[in-house]
């Protein structure tokens, strides 16, 4: 029996994530949503490393992290990538990542780059909404890329390469496509916000609810949950009085 490529093994689980999660070949994905069925806590925070994320699990607990001096295209491909070494690594305690790079002496951050890959920007959705965009002409132009990096949420370059794979561009009209794409978005009315980096700060997580649940048993008194929620880096000053409601 031949040898399953590490990209066709890392497509079918792809295909078998996205069908677990009702999804079909061609929905774009939230993938923070994805990752909050799945109780992967997701921490965002800005680092001063070349490191796009990582991925940590002790006992039950699966963490993963988001560099957010990264673009907010680039944390999204990140957010899948860690999220195939949550799903389909068992025994992985700790993994640090550099995604994207696709490096073939690392055959485990390869399939992860895959699995991203195929997870958020499947072919079969890419060239439906392409065939929609073109029923008049035949040459892909800018505005077709920019409408899909901007539906499935992902880099420029991410989806320049993904054309690429797909044989739908070649690498002379990647190189074209590639300069000054924050300025085109924008020209073609797009905010801007997926080529820029987030530098924010917070955590995804259930972690707030258990402790909020903990103070309404009257486990912990509200000093400690509040020092639970600021050693969390979250934010527990607020006043009730001041918290408006809108009902619409």
């Amino acid at each position: 029996m031949p040898k399953i490529s590490v990209e066709n093994k890392s497509r079918s689980f792809a295909i078998r994530a996205r069908n677990s999660y009702a999804l079909g070949v061609m929905e774009p994905i939230d993938i923070y949503k994805i990752l909050t069925i799945e109780n992967v806590a997701c921490i965002k925070r800005p680092m001063d490393t070349e490191i796009s994320g990582a991925y940590f699990s002790a006992e039950k607990a699966k963490v993963i992290l988001i560099n957010t001096a990264k673009t907010i295209g680039h944390q999204n491909f990140t957010a899948a990538h860690e999220l195939y070494h949550a799903l389909f690594e068992d025994g992985l305690e700790t993994r640090a990542c550099t995604v994207g790079r696709f490096d073939i002496r690392d055959e485990r951050e390869t399939a992860a780059d895959f699995f991203a890959t195929h997870f958020l920007m499947p072919e079969e959705g890419i060239r439906y909404y392409l065939a929609r965009r073109m029923k008049n002409r035949e040459e892909l132009e800018l505005a077709d890329v920019i409408y899909l990096e901007q539906l499935y949420g992902v880099s420029h370059l991410a989806m320049l390469k993904r054309l690429v794979e797909l044989n739908i561009i070649d690498n002379k009209a990647k190189e074209e496509f590639l300069p000054n794409i924050r300025n085109n978005a924008i020209m073609l009315g797009y905010d801007d916000w997926l080529y820029r980096p987030s530098q924010d700060s917070y955590m995804i997580s259930d972690y707030a609810e258990k402790v909020k649940l903990a103070y309404d048993k009257e486990l912990i008194s509200f000093s400690k949950y509040e020092e639970l929620l600021a050693d969390a880096g979250l934010d527990p000053d607020f006043d009730e009085e001041e918290v408006a409601d809108f009902v619409d």
